[in-house]
């Protein structure tokens, strides 16, 4: 299955869109709060190529939500699933992005691509959550990249490689006995050099803002540790 959906933020708040295209299964939706992120079919299978564009012009602030997690399944005919998210993000403008976790299930594959373009006065947050496996599962395997430009100068440039029952991956470098990896990056929003506590890393990003990321047992336990994080450092979003 190939799907390319798009969302065009409008100047009505951060839940306004003047251009909302949902692609099966990626379904977008509307709400008094947000934009949110559905799925309008099981998966993704493997083999499955789906993206989301976002665009937030100039001025104008977007939150993005997701009203349940992405379950990664295999197909019968395996291959890897393909998520990609690209955004540009203008002048004085704001993105919020905080989607729920991707789940890899056993002998499922997936890559998540994150390519965000910003502007130099641009404010971001972004999180991204894979658990590996669902309760009982020992997880598939996950590739994650994600790389941030702003003001056309190249800001990060990081991502992950995670497979279940790997003794690399639940290695003490990587995820030690968790299964469960979580990001938060905020741009815009002042540095962050909070030391962070066990089983999580601050970094300051030397274009500006920090990317937060953190290992837990379980999904549960990572959303609990990237809100805490995340409710020390609140981000305000413009409303209008």
């Amino acid at each position: 299955m190939k799907a390319r959906a798009r969302i065009v933020a409008g100047p009505g708040g951060p839940y306004s869109a003047t251009v909302l295209r949902s692609d099966l299964p990626i379904v977008l939706r509307p709400a008094d709060d947000a934009i949110h992120l559905a799925q309008g079919a099981a998966g993704p299978l493997g083999g499955d190529d789906l993206e989301l564009s976002i665009e937030v012009p100039d001025g104008c602030s977007l939150r993005l939500r997701a009203v349940a997690s992405t379950l990664v399944l295999p197909s019968a005919t395996g291959g890897v699933a393909r998520i990609v998210m690209r955004a540009t993000v203008g002048n004085g403008a704001s993105l919020e992005l905080l989607l729920e976790p991707v789940v890899v299930a056993d002998h499922a594959a997936v890559e998540l691509v994150t390519d965000i373009s910003l502007a130099a006065d641009a404010r971001l947050v972004w999180r991204e959550e894979i658990v590996l496996g669902r309760h009982g599962e020992t997880g598939g395997s996950a590739s994650t990249r994600i790389d941030v430009v702003r003001g056309e100068i190249p800001l990060l440039r990081t991502g992950s490689e995670l497979c279940g029952g790997d003794p690399v991956t639940h290695g003490s470098s990587v995820l030690g006995p968790g299964r469960a990896m979580g990001s938060l990056l905020r741009i815009g929003h002042g540095d962050d050099l909070r030391p962070p506590d066990r089983d999580a890393a601050t970094m300051s990003l030397a274009g500006g803002g920090s990317l937060f990321v953190a290992v837990a047992p379980s999904a549960i336990g990572l959303r609990r540790r990237l809100d805490a994080h995340l409710a020390q450092a609140p981000v305000d979003l413009p409303t209008r």
